[in-house]
């Protein structure tokens, strides 16, 4: 039973290396997720939501963030290749400042309130954790079915669907909230709950609030 963020890879029997085109560097070829392995530091990395990972010891892990110091052999992956599709996720290419350019267009949309609901559920009670690099510190639910991030003890702030909800306990009642707390905005790359950042929020009118999202990025939960 998992009680923090994870991501599942499927891989149909044993992995099957292929070579990506730079040298020492092989994709596993028999699943969808971007995998590879990288012999000249005997890694395996792995690109979800657009972030790397690292595992050295195993393909098990345990992993770690690698977005920052990537290695540069993932730069010469040719774009027209089974695996190009990364390079928007490589630092420093081509691709990746284009998916820069194209981040700063928020994409928004107007909701009513009333209009939408919140239930969150807890595998037993809420278990929360520190967020690592926050400023003032925050705290997140481990074992919660959407992102509950805890500011105070009187103030809760969750993301479902790329909506931004609030509430004065961790089990609610949760509404749609009018602006989101500037702290959030401070969860570093390296937090499985970055995602978050990529949604803000404000109230336009009493009976209208306007959700903002990056595109390019999945919906937040």
């Amino acid at each position: 039973m998992m009680t923090e963020p994870a991501e599942l890879v499927v891989i149909d029997g044993k992995p099957k290396y292929q070579s990506v085109g730079p040298k020492d560097l092989d994709y596993v070829a028999n699943t969808e997720a971007d995998f590879f392995y990288y012999r000249k530091d005997k890694s395996w990395y792995f690109l979800v939501a657009g972030r790397w990972y690292r595992a050295s010891k195993s393909m098990e892990g345990p992993w770690s963030f690698a977005t920052a110091d990537l290695p540069t052999v993932f730069a010469s992956i040719p774009p027209g290749g089974p695996k190009g599709r990364v390079l928007y996720s490589v630092p420093g290419t081509p691709q990746a400042q284009e998916a820069v350019r194209a981040a700063a267009i928020p994409q928004t949309a107007t909701l009513k309130p009333g209009d939408v609901k919140l239930s969150v559920s807890y595998v037993g009670e809420p278990q929360f954790e520190p967020i690592a690099g926050t400023t003032p510190p925050l705290l997140y639910a481990v074992n919660a079915s959407v992102a509950v991030i805890k500011v105070s003890d009187t103030a809760y702030y969750a993301c479902d669907r790329g909506i931004w909800f609030n509430a004065p306990a961790p089990k609610g009642p949760w509404v749609v909230a009018s602006t989101v707390p500037q702290a959030i905005y401070t969860i570093p790359p390296s937090s499985p709950l970055y995602p978050v950042t990529y949604v803000v929020q404000y109230q336009q009118e009493p009976e209208q609030v306007v959700r903002a999202t990056r595109p390019g990025t999945r919906d937040v939960t």
